[in-house]
């Protein structure tokens, strides 16, 4: 839960986080969160101006107080201009790179966790699945919101990297541009006879392959050993690049998106912005 309030000393607003710690106990991702609100500084990562334990079962974080998120922008009606879809990706791939700088990966990279202030400028939020790859064990490909996740982490891997986080910047973008999700979720059926996270999953990856093909050991070696890769191989989708609507006329941000919206993206990070921001 988020609050605004106001420091009566200097007339200022913050928001407040209210975090609820279950039965006392501050888990490994409370702790993760903390940490790096409070050590990242820079201007694109939301930074925490103050925490503090208000009891047993709640710590208070204190943050700048934001306007809105993209989220609220991409539902709101109306076309989102090139220069203004340009400034956001450059904001936004400056925190990533600052992120890939320190070997984090935010992991739960989405319209909702990237937020606008007065200025219009963005702001990078919400670190409770990010993760250290300095001297880290294998990851769990369980994180944040799975239609943004990267098809290495939709499909079960443990060794994935930063590339998984480019992936969702590239349907960040992707919405941005279209004002709709890149895949379409509507035309899957969840499966309500297994667990619904698991029937979520295999729906979303389905809605990729429809869109983008099916990645097969001949371009993807090794993938079908992947935890959640499908066992029906009856029906293969074929391979094609990312449909950018011909509404988007920014060359540069067509071929970004292209890039971004491919499966193996091992060895990209946030310097792909160059080619976008060239003139």
């Amino acid at each position: 839960m988020v609050y605004k309030v106001k420091d009566e000393a200097t007339n200022d607003f913050y928001a407040l986080k209210v975090i609820y710690v279950k039965n006392g106990d501050l888990t490994p991702n409370i702790l993760r969160e903390l940490n790096l609100l409070t050590d990242i500084q820079h201007n694109r990562i939301l930074r925490s101006e103050k925490s503090l334990l208000y009891d047993s079962r709640h710590i208070c974080v204190i943050t700048k107080l934001m306007k809105y998120d993209l989220k609220e922008v991409i539902s709101q009606q109306g076309p989102i201009s090139n220069d203004t879809i340009k400034e956001w990706m450059k904001q936004m791939l400056d925190g990533i790179g600052q992120l890939q700088a320190m070997d984090i990966i935010h992991r739960d990279l989405n319209p909702n966790n990237i937020l606008i202030d007065v200025d219009d400028n963005i702001k990078i939020a919400d670190f409770g699945f990010a993760r250290s790859l300095y001297n880290s064990n294998l990851l769990t490909p369980d994180a944040g919101g799975v239609r943004y996740s990267a098809l290495e982490v939709l499909l079960g891997a443990e060794n994935y990297g930063k590339a998984a986080d480019m992936w969702s910047v590239g349907c960040i973008f992707s919405e941005l541009v279209t004002r709709g999700t890149p895949f379409d979720f509507r035309q899957i059926q969840i499966d309500q006879s297994c667990d619904h996270s698991k029937s979520l999953n295999n729906a979303v990856l389905e809605s990729i392959f429809r869109k983008l093909g099916t990645p097969t050991e001949t371009m993807w070696p090794g993938v079908s050993s992947f935890l959640r890769y499908p066992q029906d191989t009856s029906v293969v989708h074929p391979m094609q690049v990312f449909d950018v609507p011909s509404t988007y006329d920014d060359a540069n941000g067509r071929s970004m998106l292209e890039e971004l919206m491919i499966f193996f993206f091992y060895g990209h990070d946030a310097a792909t912005k160059e080619m976008f921001l060239s003139d």
